[in-house]
């Protein structure tokens, strides 16, 4: 089914690219698509469904990004809008995880030299936050769209914001443990750049428990 579906995901995105189109919006659709037909085939046992999008990311078959695209609910091929998934925040914090242990991979390898290591490269370590905040970012964002076009009661808004906020807290204390147990950067270094990157968004979804219903 898989192989099916990049195999016509690759046909029409070399259409798309033909018509000089921006292609990564076609790719995270089609990413997301799969990700819709793997929740709806194993949706009986959610352990399943997870361990086929672990694998699913670890062959770059589908992104983290795509993952935080569908666990929030999106707007299907059909322009049906769908809803979050059950406890998406458990398949959020799998796709930050993932993400970050992926881009440590990536970035790890090209340091320099042993000096460079030992200086700490804060460019690999800002390059890895940045991955991580595409996800963090949508949520933030996914977060205020349903909160302004929910007709839901307070509790249940409020309870948006609150797994959205441990989703962060998370994601912060899981990055800091990943990144610094690679060494890529000092530890001084590395609170200044989780501070940068964590605190906007944190501070939007204070705010947006804030408001007033």
């Amino acid at each position: 089914m898989i192989t099916s579906a990049i195999t016509e995901d690759s046909k029409a995105l070399n259409a798309h690219h033909n018509r000089g189109e921006n292609l990564n919006e076609y790719v995270l659709a089609g990413e997301v698509y799969i990700l819709e037909q793997i929740d709806s085939l194993g949706g009986y046992s959610r352990g399943m469904v997870e361990a086929c999008i672990q694998l699913l990311i670890q062959h770059e078959i589908v992104s983290c990004l795509a993952v935080a695209r569908w666990m929030l609910g999106y707007e299907n091929v059909n322009s049906v809008q769908r809803s979050p998934i059950d406890r998406w925040w458990t398949m959020g914090c799998l796709a930050t995880r993932l993400c970050v242990l992926n881009a440590i991979d990536k970035n790890k390898n090209g340091m320099a030299s042993d000096t460079d290591a030992a200086n700490g490269d804060q460019q690999a370590a800002s390059q890895i936050l940045n991955e991580l905040m595409e996800i963090i970012k949508h949520v933030v964002k996914k977060a205020e769209s349903l909160w302004e076009s929910t007709p839901s009661e307070k509790n249940e808004r409020l309870g948006l914001v609150h797994q959205c906020r441990n989703l962060l807290s998370f994601s912060r204390k899981m990055a800091a443990k990943e990144i610094a147990a690679s060494k890529i950067v000092p530890a001084w270094q590395l609170d200044s750049l989780l501070v940068d990157a964590f605190e906007p968004q944190e501070a939007a979804l204070r705010s947006l428990a804030e408001r007033k219903f």
